[in-house]
């Protein structure tokens, strides 16, 4: 194209410059593109490009991290817990079932020859299901819980004691002693109510778990989420950065060329 009288004066201005021996000096616009040369800015591209793979792998691995610790401490106070609170209230049913077979016992029922194993099977039974009980209990105490989540637990594992100390035990020791009409009260007057707090305490620990568990999955959620919008605007940032180092790159290279 037909060369502007400024670019003429520039370029005889370039021209006295080369001949005196002194470097030629670029306009200000171009100080940046020059300081931008073609092996500093391959070099910084490089480190660039190789800081964002590094950075990225290092949010995403600790992103996965995060997340498998919060999924394992879900599982293990959460889901584990119910499964352990499931169990208990299983066998604290069983319990009341093995005094109800125990009265089956009682000669002066009709049905008592066809019982022909030992009433001890019962209230042996009840015995294993009480140590059982009591293991399952220690390993739940021992999760990390929050201060209503311990409430609770504690709430439930006195009703719990008052059923097995005030029913249960007495109702054993009736059937052991042959006392058969003895225990039946028992059961119809303290072992079904104690049963019934006892187990409603235990539902609503349970429904309690639940709702923790509901709050930290969605709070994993939003955590997600939020990481999720950082990442995508790094991204944003980090194209965006590359772009202008490549636009100012290529530039340093053309203009001269031009």
């Amino acid at each position: 194209h037909r060369a502007s009288r400024e670019d003429i004066e520039a370029a005889e201005k370039h021209y006295q410059e080369i001949d005196s021996g002194k470097p030629v000096s670029c306009p200000r616009r171009l100080r940046l593109d020059k300081w931008l040369s073609i092996r500093r800015g391959i070099t910084i591209g490089i480190v660039y490009v190789a800081a964002l793979l590094l950075v990225g792998a290092m949010v995403g691995l600790d992103i996965m991290r995060q997340g498998e610790t919060e999924l394992a401490s879900m599982y293990e106070n959460k889901v584990r817990a119910g499964d352990a609170l499931a169990r208990i209230k299983f066998l604290m049913a069983d319990n009341r079932a093995q005094i109800m077979l125990g009265l089956l016992h009682d000669p002066a029922n009709p049905l008592s020859a066809t019982h022909d194993h030992p009433i001890s099977r019962h209230t042996g039974a009840i015995a294993q299901s009480r140590n059982e009980i009591d293991r399952l209990w220690d390993s739940f105490r021992k999760r990390e819980m929050g201060g209503e989540t311990a409430k609770l637990a504690d709430g439930y594992w006195t009703a719990r004691t008052h059923y097995v100390k005030d029913g249960l035990e007495p109702a054993v020791l009736a059937l052991d002693a042959g006392g058969f009409r003895e225990a039946n009260h028992l059961l119809g007057a303290r072992i079904n109510r104690l049963y019934e707090q006892a187990n409603t305490q235990a539902d609503e620990l349970m429904r309690h778990l639940l709702r923790d568990a509901e709050a930290g999955y969605a709070k994993e959620l939003e955590r997600h989420a939020l990481i999720r919008r950082m990442v995508l605007a790094g991204m944003i940032v980090a194209l965006m950065t590359l772009a202008a180092g490549g636009f100012l790159f290529f530039r340093g290279i053309m203009v001269p060329l031009d």
